[in-house]
């Protein structure tokens, strides 16, 4: 179960009696834990004060061309079933663009309303008050970017074999630590049905992300001619120190100052809508400028929430390209780019960039987190 920001299950039980506290994870790989939660809830009467409160922050399982989540299908599926009205559901999710879906879902299930969605970053931004204030050290720049990969992905290793083939891998700071990951990519698993009286959507090979990946012939070609010179490897360039996610690695990695430009590689690429995590949130923190792989709008999406990006010195347009392989070999151009570069000139840009930087910075700390948080718990005082 995923903590709520500190104050929010007080909020919750001064307006409710929590029936469930319900953590959706797990129940992309084993729907059959809705029966478990849901049938004693069958004909049962609820009280107008009745909730059943799930947490949503962790990605979901699109099947390729869909914009609904199986998880998702499989909720709404499961409470059909059962009979329990969506109006008893509350979600706290981080899917900004989850209320498209939930619409869809309450008409198709024939339910009177939606499942109320409380949406903010609060799984993320949790831990603001932890965070330093620090120099933007434009004199630490010796390195074109950085590029940290952790679990495998299939969107990672295209990337990773894009900038191997216009040889920029040994011109960052690169990290990846694939070794654990399983043997499958670029998947494109069948639909299955598991033994159960209520229809669930599955697959063969289950996973949150959306493995498969479309790609054109030549991106196909890159990506055949690289793959398997990541599939689990491991490289951490030397000026990457500390272990993936701890304390310091998660929130503000100091090394990242070591290049000009953090090129984030998030958790999801051709995903219904943005979805941000600590991946992309470092970059403020440490006060380098971002070029991000990950899901169409993510850059639209920092603007939207008051940031501002780097329009100024690179052609941000990838950012609206329809697929994740447009996208990255745009991106990989820039990155050729800024590496033609001399370390002055790339200091020089990093310093003409220092009043966006710094207002990065201190919109996160001072105003997004805060107002993300107070709104978080007004949402549940006006529930």
């Amino acid at each position: 179960m995923t903590d709520l920001w500190p104050g929010t299950l007080e909020e919750l039980n001064k307006r409710f009696i929590i029936k469930e506290m319900i953590d959706l994870g797990p129940y992309d790989i084993n729907p059959l834990l809705f029966n478990q939660i849901f049938s004693k809830y069958k004909d049962y009467h609820f009280k107008s004060n009745d909730r059943i409160v799930i947490t949503h922050i962790d990605t979901q399982y699109y099947s390729p061309a869909s914009v609904i989540s199986m998880t998702l299908y499989n909720l709404h599926a499961a409470l059909s079933y059962y009979k329990i009205p969506t109006e008893f559901i509350l979600v706290f999710t981080n899917h900004y663009g989850i209320e498209r879906e939930l619409n869809f879902l309450s008409s198709y299930f024939n339910f009177s309303s939606p499942i109320n969605a409380v949406t903010s970053f609060y799984d993320t931004i949790g831990t603001f008050n932890t965070i330093k204030d620090v120099d933007i050290n434009i004199e630490k720049i010796n390195f074109p970017y950085v590029s940290l990969n952790g679990q495998q992905r299939t969107h990672r290793l295209l990337l990773l074999a894009m900038l191997a083939e216009n040889d920029l891998l040994s011109k960052g700071m690169v990290s990846y630590n694939f070794m654990t990951a399983s043997d499958t990519h670029d998947l494109g698993a069948p639909s299955q049905q598991i033994n159960s009286p209520i229809q669930y959507h599955m697959l063969s090979n289950p996973t949150r992300i959306n493995e498969h990946q479309i790609l054109d012939s030549k991106s196909r070609t890159i990506f055949e001619k690289h793959v398997s010179t990541f599939i689990k490897k491991k490289y951490v360039h030397p000026n990457i120190n500390g272990s993936p996610n701890d304390e310091n690695t998660r929130w503000q990695p100091m090394f990242l100052q070591d290049a000009l430009v953090y090129l984030v590689s998030e958790t999801v690429s051709d995903y219904p809508y943005p979805f941000l995590t600590e991946k992309t949130f470092k970059g403020f923190m440490t006060k380098r400028p971002m070029i991000i792989t990950g899901a169409r709008h993510s850059l639209q999406m920092l603007r939207n929430l008051g940031f501002k990006t780097w329009g100024d010195w690179w052609d941000e347009s990838y950012d609206s390209m329809e697929h994740f392989y447009q996208r990255v070999a745009h991106i990989t151009n820039i990155i050729k780019e800024i590496s033609l570069l001399s370390v002055t000139d790339q200091r020089r840009i990093c310093l003409e960039m220092q009043e966006v930087l710094e207002y990065n910075f201190q919109h996160y700390v001072a105003r997004f987190c805060k107002t993300d948080y107070e709104y978080f718990l007004k949402k549940i005082r006006d529930l």
